[in-house]
Formats: C-alpha cells, structure tokens, sequence
C-alpha cells in the first residue's frame, strides 16, 4: 500500500445461532456519531512494545461504510436501519476510509470493533454489545 492509498476492508456478520437477531446496519447510520463502526491500525508489534503514536482509532464515518449483500432473497435491496438476520444469514458491508492517516512506513495489524445496541428492536430478537475482529495486515511502503 502506498501512503496516498485508501484502505478497504469488508466486514461480514453472519449470524451463527439458531434463532433470528436484529441488529443495526451501519450502511444506514442517519448520522456519523451513529455509525457503531470503528477501525483500530496498529504497528505489527507486541502489544509491550507499541509506544505512544504506534496506533490510530478511527470512528466510521457515515459515507464510509456501504451494503454490499443483505440477508434474504433480495440480498441487494434497499439498505435498512435495522437488519434482520435468520439463522445462517449474513449482512456484508464494505469500509472504504478516505481519510488521509498519515501513517509511516511499517507493517500495521487492522482490527474492527462493531457496537450493536438494542434501541428500537424488540428485546427477543435484540443483540447487544461490543465485538472486536482481526482486519489483516498491511505494509505501507516509503515513497521514492
């Protein structure tokens, strides 16, 4: 990756239990402070190692994240607040952070938190919480 580069990630959520869920779909966040998406870049290090400035936070912003498949039969429909996943369907979005990060020349670890709260769905079929995953890695090389 060069360092005007923006990245792209894709995040899936698949719902792996035997009853539905409804979550909220950040594709169709109303706002940025609405999102519940954010990236976490740190350098490829031991976390003992990592030093103040090794890591950037990056909340999601609202024209940053897009639907690329939704659960069910019209799996490229509208993009809807709140998203109701059966049990083995899944909800695919694509991150794509175009701001500059002004990261150094390194190899970076990528991770995705996604914060799901249960306002406005029903308490059977709500999912609550916080969850964390690995993004990959990627270089960013110095310029010539």
């Amino acid at each position: 990756m060069d360092p005007k580069q923006e990245l792209e990630l894709t995040l899936t959520l698949h719902n792996s239990g035997p009853s539905p869920i409804r979550i909220h779909n950040p594709a169709a966040a109303d706002g940025d402070g609405r999102v519940g998406l954010e990236v976490l870049i740190e350098k490829d290090l031991p976390e003992e190692s990592l030093e103040e400035g090794d890591s950037k936070y990056i909340p999601l912003l609202k024209g940053e994240v897009a639907q690329v498949k939704s659960p069910g039969p019209d799996q490229g429909g509208k993009v809807q607040p709140v998203v109701r996943l059966g049990p083995g369907q899944e909800i695919v979005l694509s991150v794509k952070i175009r701001r500059h990060l002004y990261l150094g020349s390194a190899t970076y670890r990528v991770s995705m938190t996604y914060t799901s709260s249960t306002k406005e769905i029903p308490e059977e079929e709500a999912v609550e919480g916080y969850m964390k995953v690995p993004a990959g890695k990627f270089s960013v090389k110095a310029r010539r």
